[in-house]
C-alpha cells in the first residue's frame, strides 16, 4: 500500500459524508478498519473498480504496516499470538487478519469466500462518487492519524489485552483461592493493573472511578471489576454501574449495567428492596437504548443467594464464556456501547438532579443513600468539590439534630456549602 497523502478540501466543496458512512470508526479499538478502507481506496484509484481481490487488498493493508514500521511510526502491529512483527508476518495471514474488519465493517462492506472478494453494499454503491470517496478517504486519514498518535502517547499501555486478561482470570483465579490471600498477584491484577488500563482507554474520562476487588480479608466467590460515574455514586453498595462480574466456577464472565444492592436490601428489607430494584430495571430498560445486550434475568454466577440478588438488580449484560472470549476490538466495542448507555442515565439524572422545584417531591422519595448522591451530583455539577466523606457528614448531623455548626477558617466555603446543600433539597430564594 503507497504511503497515504492526505487530500485537503475547502469546506464549502466537501461534501457531507452519507449516513452510512459517516460513523464507520466511532469504535476504532485498533486501526484496521482504517486501513481496510484506505486500501480499498486505493485500489479503485488504480482499477476504478469497486470489486476488489482480496489478495491485491491484503499486499496494500500489508504494506502500509510494514512501511510505517520501517519509518519508526507507532502502529497497531500483527496479533501477538501469529508475529512478533510485521515483517514476518505473511501474505497468508493478512488475508485472515482482513476477515476481523472486514466483519466490523459489514454494514457497508460484503465478502465472497468463495470468490476471495470484497465489495461494498450495492445500497452505499448508489450513494459513491468521486467527491464521496475523497471525503471518505479523509474521514479515514483523518481518523488513523489520530488512533496513532493516541497509540504513541499511551506507548507504556499497548500492550494491554483485555482478551488475554480475562482469559487469565478465568483460567487460573480457582487455583489462586487454593493460595494464600495476602499479597497474591491477583489482588494487584483487580486493584491496579486492570483499572490503570481501563483508565487509558479514549472513552474513558475523569468522572468514573474503576475499581477492582478478589474481596476483602478472603478470597471472593465473585470477583469484580466495577466503572463508577463519581456523579451518582461512588461505591457498589448502592447506585448505578457498570461491573464485569465473573462467575462462582469461572466459567463465564459478564459484562453488566446494574445496581448496587447491600444499601437497597438493608434499608428496605428483601423484600421490598427487591421491588424497588426490579423497579428501577424497567425504568431504565425504557429510557435506554441497550442494543446488542441481554435484558433478562438469566445471569448465573452462583448458586448462593447472592446470585438472586445479582439477576434482581441487574438492567442488561453481555455475556462471555471462558473458552470464546471475543477478540480485543470486539470486547471493547461492547464495552463502549455499555458506557454510552451508562451516559445517557447518568445525563438523565444530572437533568434531574438541577430541574425545577416542581421536582422537590421525586427528590424526597429517595432513600437516603440515593439522596446524598443527588446532594453530591448537585454540588459536582455546579463546579464544586468538597473532601469524601464531608457531604455524608453533614447530611447525618442534620437528621440527627437539626441545629450543626460548621468550623473552619474564613473563606473555606462552609456558606456556599450550605446553600448548595439547600438548593440540591429544593430550596430557593423563595420557599427556604
Amino acid at each position: 500500500m503507497k504511503k497515504q497523502k492526505s487530500l485537503k478540501l475547502n469546506p464549502e466543496d466537501a461534501p457531507m459524508l452519507p449516513n452510512e458512512l459517516s460513523t464507520i470508526f466511532r469504535n476504532k479499538q485498533k486501526s484496521y478498519k482504517m486501513v481496510l478502507i484506505l486500501s480499498l481506496i486505493d485500489e479503485y484509484e488504480e482499477s476504478h473498480n469497486l470489486t476488489f481481490p482480496l489478495s491485491k487488498i491484503a499486499e496494500r493493508f500489508l504494506a502500509y504496516y510494514r512501511h510505517s514500521s520501517s519509518e519508526g511510526m507507532k502502529v497497531d502491529g500483527p496479533p501477538k499470538s501469529e508475529a512478533a512483527n510485521w515483517n514476518s508476518y505473511t501474505l497468508s495471514q493478512t488475508k485472515s487478519l482482513l476477515r476481523t474488519p472486514i466483519d466490523a465493517l459489514a454494514s457497508i462492506l460484503e465478502f465472497n469466500n468463495e470468490q476471495q472478494i470484497i465489495s461494498f453494499k450495492p445500497s452505499v454503491i448508489s450513494l459513491l462518487n468521486d467527491a464521496v470517496i475523497r471525503e471518505l478517504r479523509e474521514y479515514a486519514l483523518t481518523e488513523l492519524d489520530s488512533y496513532n498518535n493516541q497509540l504513541a502517547s499511551k506507548e507504556g499501555g499497548s500492550n494491554f489485552s483485555l482478551q488475554d486478561t480475562l482469559t487469565e482470570i478465568l483460567n487460573s483465579y480457582l487455583e489462586a483461592k487454593t493460595q494464600s490471600f495476602a499479597a497474591h498477584s491477583m489482588g494487584g491484577l483487580f486493584r491496579q493493573s486492570i483499572p490503570e488500563q481501563i483508565r487509558k482507554l479514549p472513552f474513558i474520562d475523569d468522572n468514573y472511578k474503576i475499581q477492582g476487588s478478589i474481596g476483602q480479608g478472603n478470597w471472593a466467590n465473585i470477583p469484580w471489576i466495577a466503572i463508577m460515574d463519581k456523579r451518582v455514586t461512588e461505591t457498589t453498595q448502592h447506585g448505578e454501574y457498570i461491573v464485569y462480574l465473573f462467575s462462582e466456577d469461572m466459567q463465564s464472565v459478564y459484562l453488566t449495567l446494574l445496581q448496587g444492592v447491600t444499601l437497597p436490601l438493608r434499608e428496605r428489607g428483601k423484600k421490598d428492596g427487591y421491588l424497588y430494584l426490579e423497579q428501577k430495571v424497567n425504568e431504565m430498560r425504557e429510557l435506554l437504548p441497550l442494543e446488542n445486550m441481554h435484558k433478562d434475568d438469566h445471569i448465573h454466577l452462583t448458586t448462593s443467594g447472592l446470585g438472586r440478588d445479582y439477576q434482581v438488580s441487574t438492567v442488561a449484560y453481555v455475556r462471555y464464556d471462558r473458552d470464546h472470549i471475543p477478540d480485543d476490538e470486539h470486547l471493547l466495542a461492547d464495552l463502549e456501547n455499555v458506557i454510552d448507555n451508562y451516559k445517557i442515565y447518568v445525563n438523565n439524572v444530572l437533568e434531574k438532579a438541577t430541574s425545577e422545584p416542581e421536582e422537590k417531591e421525586q427528590v424526597d422519595s429517595f432513600t437516603i443513600a440515593q439522596r446524598i448522591e443527588h446532594i453530591k451530583a448537585y454540588i459536582q455539577q455546579k463546579g464544586f468539590h468538597y473532601p469524601d466523606g464531608l457531604i455524608e457528614n453533614l447530611y447525618l448531623s442534620l437528621k440527627t439534630k437539626p441545629f450543626v455548626i460548621l468550623a473552619g477558617v474564613s473563606g473555606t466555603g462552609k456558606t456556599k456549602l450550605v446553600k448548595l446543600f439547600a438548593e440540591a433539597l429544593g430550596a430557593k430564594g423563595d420557599n427556604h
